[in-house]
């Protein structure tokens, strides 16, 4: 991070500070040099990020506020604090939704999904994505969509896609470059080296991160240069330059530690410790490997615990020192046995994913194919772009989506439910089923006609997105009748946050060619903990919550049962 820069900003927050210590403007400034900070000294930035909080909250200056979060959450996810970043993205969800902040709300969908990528959570991420680049999508904001791109890619490295991968990087560094933004083109560089790496070429892999490392440098950006100096050590390693590898294994080294970032630094370690050992260095790459393998269990990072006993197993064996290799193969494999049960539900749904975006793909690549034959005219750059835009809209829109609402549709609440619903009965944790159908909706459509109907539909799914919490699943799921999947929630939360949905709509109501209709909801709600036995804990959870439903409509309408 460039000193000027900082001297500059913490300059502009003093002139601030001293015409008027609590004034919006400060917040701003605070928020504005917390983010400066993130990359190069976290827990710098966790401090200005929480006075730009309690000021803001003192204020009651809501935009302000859900931006402090953020940065307190992208911060901590640096440090690894990933449990505690999720509770500030989702606080700064929370809050942009009520104030209508479309960019803290875009925003914070895109930085939640980062942190559910980094914890193997892939349809939660690609949720989380494909609805800030929505957001994005609507406000015209072309950073936006290009950061979007850039996370999405990084989603299908996930699923071994590194040809979509490099796709969508080289989309956003187009968007990047143009704007510029150099921090931002740094990455999607340093991205496409990884991608290129992967694909089995070293060349076009090292140049793309040379010049990643160069710009990181012009910038003075030490994330960017570490993140950059490990993936050529990596790659030098791929070539079996094993010298040059560790030097710039030892080059990130040198700055992450200076930033904090521990996750990388477990990283790094462990590559020094590997090149030690080639190099016939056995003490020091022992050092470096159990330095890594400590860190990484801190970091509560099993896999690269693993990883790091693996090696170390193989050292002890060249080394002659069969009794210690054991050992350490032993833990290796008890790790890796943990991990695997851990995040059986996890993979599951990894592969559902790869095979879904696979689908998608295939469906897109069709209709290249006959817009290739029927429009020749068009050259190939506009029709892959045609494609890529087809394969997005393909596999958002008809996969995920209600074509009225906008909102999930009934195909993906039950796919999406089954895989939450299998991992509740692996991990124990209670999630409620919500269902809500419109009162007198029939009254609706024969009073205002259809229109006003499909108008109240749409109110009531943009009023009711706007209660639930970011992780709950929403869906049309027929009709007029509503469903919410809540993660980790008890009936006392559910039947509030149902409860409000009906208190917002009879706050608001709804507007029709200057008509206001009322519209009020029947409900009900029941939770995995009520099943004795399930045989199907989605379908008996919906089947309870739905005859609750029934019996509030009977009841009198306008009202959640949870009973």
């Amino acid at each position: 991070m460039p000193d000027s820069e900082t001297r500059e900003l913490r300059e502009k927050l003093g002139r601030l500070q001293a015409e008027d210590a609590r004034s919006e403007a400060v917040v701003d400034a605070l928020n504005e040099l917390g983010f400066v900070y993130y990359r190069s000294d976290p827990e710098q930035g966790i401090q200005c990020a929480t006075e730009a909080r309690d000021l803001a909250e003192a204020l009651g200056y809501s935009t302000g506020l859900a931006r402090s979060y953020k940065i307190q959450g992208i911060s901590k996810v640096t440090l690894g604090k990933y449990a505690e970043a999720k509770e500030d993205f989702d606080r700064c969800l929370e809050i942009a939704r009520d104030a209508d902040s479309w960019n803290e709300l875009a925003s914070g969908y895109m930085n939640l999904g980062i942190l559910y990528r980094n914890l193997g959570e892939l349809d939660a991420a690609l949720t989380c994505n494909l609805n800030s680049l929505s957001l994005y999508e609507e406000a015209g904001a072309e950073t936006g969509r290009a950061a979007a791109f850039i996370n999405i890619g990084n989603i299908y490295a996930n699923t071994g896609e590194h040809r979509k991968s490099l796709d969508y990087q080289a989309r956003a560094l187009a968007i990047f470059e143009k704007v510029p933004d150099l921090h931002r083109v740094a990455i999607a560089l340093r991205n496409m080296s990884a991608a290129y790496r992967r694909l089995g070429d070293v060349e076009s892999a090292l140049k793309h991160c040379e010049k990643s490392l160069a710009l990181s440098k012009e910038l003075d950006t030490p994330l960017g240069i570490a993140s950059s100096y490990e993936q050529l050590g990596s790659l030098q390693e791929m070539t079996g330059e094993t010298d040059v590898a560790r030097e710039k294994y030892t080059a990130a080294l040198r700055v992450c530690e200076m930033v904090g970032h521990r996750g990388l630094l477990a990283v790094l370690l462990l590559g020094i410790g590997r090149c030690e050992g080639k190099l016939g260095r056995h003490e020091a790459a022992l050092r470096h490997l159990q330095r890594g393998i400590d860190l990484a269990g801190e970091l509560e990072q099993r896999s690269l615990q693993a990883a790091g006993y693996k090696d170390m197993s193989e050292l002890f064996a060249k080394q002659g020192e069969f009794e210690q290799g054991y050992r350490c193969q032993k833990l290796c494999h008890d790790l890796e046995q943990e991990v695997s049960r851990e995040d059986t539900a996890r993979e599951i749904a990894r592969i559902e994913l790869a095979h879904e975006i696979e689908t998608k793909e295939k469906e897109a690549e069709l209709h290249r194919l006959r817009t290739a034959e029927l429009e020749q005219e068009i050259d190939e750059r506009k029709r892959v772009e045609a494609a890529l835009r087809y394969s997005e809209d393909r596999f958002r829109k008809l996969s995920m989506e209600d074509s009225l609402t906008g909102i999930f549709n009934r195909r993906y609440f039950l796919d999406a439910g089954s895989r939450i619903a299998s991992r509740t009965e692996l991990d124990e944790s209670g999630i409620c089923i919500g269902m809500l159908d419109l009162d007198n909706f029939k009254r609706i459509n024969d009073q205002f006609g259809h229109e006003a109907g499909d108008c109240v539909l749409k109110g009531f799914a943009r009023v009711a997105s706007r209660c639930i919490r970011p992780d709950d699943v929403f869906a049309r799921y027929g009709g007029e009748e509503f469903a919410i999947l809540f993660r980790d929630c008890d009936l006392k939360d559910g039947v509030e946050i149902m409860n409000r949905i009906n208190e917002e709509l009879g706050r608001e109501g709804l507007l029709w060619h200057g008509s206001v209709i009322p519209v009020t909801a029947s409900g009900g709600i029941a939770h995995s903990g009520e099943l004795k036995s399930p045989g199907n804990l989605l379908t008996d959870l919906i089947r309870l919550a739905d005859s609750r439903m029934y019996a509030a409509k009977a009841s009198g309408r306008n009202r959640i049962l949870a009973a």
